[in-house]
């Protein structure tokens, strides 16, 4: 190589490498995740103490509102905080796990992976029981009512809930808090 081609060679090195363009600052939104939650109203069917229906049931979700793809060590888990409406010393902790994960694709290797605009899903069924055990039909007036095949059953007066959740997917983000919720749901106990 001749001096003037090693010259011409450092001198575009150096105008590349020495560049003064600068890009604008990224602005990185002050959330990357957005948690929800519902419950499905209507009639739970408890049949030997568990319940037979998606009525009572927790849909959860996290959704990624970034632009980007987030990816981290996996920590799944969420907990719903549960009570009467008219009692609200009467409550339950439902805690749910990446086996409640609806798309359990979204796990692999224990990393959550999620793209911009999906969201990790949640169903969680739960035992309709107070922390310390009681069931809570037990708050409300049973009627005695017999199938149209003559099986007899307890209906519960209706019922109304609140709850509010918090979702984590990621080991070393925070959960999410969830917005409250309020629900109706009526008790069919089967011996």
């Amino acid at each position: 190589m001749s001096r003037i081609q090693a010259l011409i060679l450092t001198t575009w090195t150096l105008g590349i490498l020495g560049c003064e363009e600068s890009l604008p600052p990224r602005e990185e939104p002050s959330r990357f995740l957005e948690a929800d939650l519902n419950a499905f109203s209507g009639v739970v069917v408890f049949r030997d103490s568990i319940p037979v229906t998606n009525a009572g049931s927790f849909f959860l979700t996290l959704k990624n509102i970034y632009d980007d793809v987030l990816q981290e060590e996996a920590f799944v888990q969420a907990t719903i905080n549960v009570a009467l409406m008219d009692e609200p010393d009467q409550r339950a902790v439902v805690r749910a796990d990446q086996n409640n994960l609806l798309n359990y694709w979204i796990l692999r290797f224990n990393m959550v992976t999620l793209e911009p605009g999906t969201e990790a899903q949640f169903l969680k069924q739960w035992n309709h029981r107070t922390v310390d055990g009681i069931p809570f039909w037990e708050y409300v007036r049973l009627t005695q009512k017999f199938t149209d095949r003559g099986e007899p059953y307890l209906e519960s007066e209706p019922m109304n809930f609140v709850a509010q959740g918090k979702v984590q997917i990621f080991k070393n983000v925070p959960p999410e808090p969830t917005r409250q919720i309020e629900f109706t749901l009526t008790y069919h106990i089967f011996d």
